[in-house]
């Protein structure tokens, strides 16, 4: 270069094939510092030549079998077009490159890729970045449903209602415990149109009343509803949002009172968040928001792990102790209320499990000798919802009494 300006001076070396030694880029230009971005933007070009030099990162990416499409993004943030992403199918051998450098998509995509980010900046420089992977909410519905139905028993049933467009609202399978067959019933679900939430819940409940009228036996009867976006269908296929919400509180309503709870989740930043709490607080049940596949699979492992398990909620015991028999003590978390016919005890266990035990202690004194009751029949109960039954079971609290031959403490355990 002859008679060059006066200033400081770079040299850039870049190669985008990660695994070629192919010719590459070597940019000699003056301007200012170069950390990252594109030579005309931060400086002047003014020659390049070739040579072999590469430096890049791999990053393994597992493609679940459901997803039908991949996208992978990589997110420079510290700079603009300052890295190329590269993807490696593991299966063919075959390259994609975006020479854009921040997504690539892949439609039916292979079992596995491996991704490499070549910068494109000087190798002295250094630079961060986020590098994600997506799959289309369908499908990560999809491994989600599946990864539920993989915990239920062979006496478990359970079928699949979908809703989307106007009117679209059908029942893709009845309720079975073949969940081989549910599993391919699921992958055939395509994603489209608008979001008829209160025809979904209303064929639901028709299709568990129809289910429990043939079976005639008592069961833990859920419905998971899951949503990513607004109720916009009003129950008569037309498009009006603030009607459509308001009918899909009078379906909640409607499966509040036949005994069955609903469960909601909110997929992404779309859903209708506070719509879905309602449902579930109506109806007795749990909300959960998923940000991400990840998140919407542990949330059906979540659910799952407290339909199966649940025997009983809102379990509250209560013993009522004389008023000629003093409570010393009394174990765990009891609220004790004294009045004129007696000492109150009271626990509240909010869920009981299967296999799951629970023991309560009192320690009391009298002055009496003899035969001395401990407890005040007919208001000395438990209460419980039965979550099978799906209603609310008092017990009454036996009796018990103490023969007292010398007056000091004693205490027993209600079990």
């Amino acid at each position: 270069m002859t008679n060059p300006d006066t200033g400081t001076w770079y040299l850039a070396i870049n190669d985008l094939n990660p695994k070629s030694d192919e010719s590459v880029d070597i940019y000699v230009y003056k301007g200012i510092y170069y950390p990252f971005g594109w030579f005309d933007v931060y400086g002047t070009v003014y020659s390049n030549t070739t040579t072999a030099y590469r430096t890049y990162s791999t990053y393994g990416i597992k493609v679940p079998p459901e997803a039908t499409e991949l996208g992978v993004q990589l997110i420079p943030t510290q700079a603009i077009s300052s890295l190329y992403l590269w993807l490696e199918d593991n299966v063919s051998g075959t390259w994609i490159l975006n020479t854009t450098g921040f997504w690539i998509n892949v439609s039916y995509p292979s079992s596995g890729y491996t991704a490499y980010v070549v910068p494109n900046f000087p190798p002295s420089t250094t630079g961060s970045y986020y590098l994600k992977t997506y799959i289309p909410k369908i499908d990560a519905v999809k491994i989600a449903a599946k990864t539920f139905n993989g915990f239920l028993r062979k006496y478990d049933y359970v079928g699949v209602v979908k809703f989307n467009n106007y009117q679209a609202t059908y029942v893709v399978n009845p309720p079975t415990n073949d969940t081989d067959a549910v599993n391919t019933s699921i992958d055939s679900i395509t994603a489209s149109g608008w979001t008829p939430m209160a025809s979904g819940i209303e064929y639901a409940i028709n299709e568990l009343n129809t289910f429990n009228d043939s079976k005639n036996s008592p069961a833990v009867n859920v419905i998971i509803l899951l949503s990513d976006g607004n109720a916009n269908i009003d129950l008569n296929g037309k498009y009006n949002v603030k009607q459509a919400i308001l009918d899909t509180l009078y379906e909640a309503e409607v499966a509040k009172d036949d005994g069955y709870i609903i469960y909601t989740i909110g997929y992404g930043s779309d859903a209708n968040v506070t719509l879905l709490q309602q449902i579930a607080e109506i109806t007795g049940g749990k909300f959960y928001f998923a940000a991400n596949t990840q998140e919407l699979e542990d949330i059906y492992k979540s659910i799952a792990k407290d339909v199966l398990t649940k025997v009983a909620e809102n379990v509250t015991v209560t013993d009522v102790v004389p008023p000629d028999v003093s409570v010393l003590s009394v174990s765990g978390t009891a609220n004790v209320t004294k009045t004129k016919n007696g000492t109150v005890i009271s626990w509240v266990i909010p869920v009981v499990r299967i296999n799951q035990s629970w023991f309560g202690s009192i320690t009391i004194t009298t002055t009496r000798t003899g035969v001395v009751l401990t407890d005040v029949a007919n208001v000395s109960n438990l209460t419980y919802y039965d979550v099978v039954k799906s209603k609310t079971v008092t017990v009454p609290l036996p009796v018990r009494e103490l023969n007292v031959s010398a007056t000091k403490s004693a205490s027993f355990e209600l079990k």
